[in-house]
């Protein structure tokens, strides 16, 4: 077995080289991939509060915060956005410091 982060084996972390489902190891945690209705929840959750994402966004929270809280990637965030006519920031402009 291949050794993983925190000592433990890729068999022990759930996955392994003859098939089965395969676990990922993600800041010293076993992560497993999710599945296609988790992303699907996650996504239509964006679209419910499509007035507080979009709110929020504007009034200064990152893209990849937000992305981060709803468990949805930046890119599809972003894409999602501009589907929406909301403008991009630059990056690092929500920081405010540069």
């Amino acid at each position: 077995m291949t050794p993983g982060a925190g000592g433990a084996s890729v068999g022990e972390a759930g996955g392994s080289r003859n098939g089965g489902s395969t676990a990922y190891v993600f800041k010293g945690r076993v992560a497993r991939p999710r599945t296609r209705a988790e992303v699907r929840a996650a996504r239509a959750e964006v679209v419910r509060d499509r007035t507080r994402v979009t709110a929020r966004y504007e009034a200064g929270a990152s893209l990849n915060r937000l992305a981060r809280e709803y468990r949805v990637t930046p890119a599809w965030l972003a894409d999602t956005l501009d589907h929406w006519n909301i403008p991009r920031r630059l990056p690092h402009a929500s920081a405010g410091t540069r």
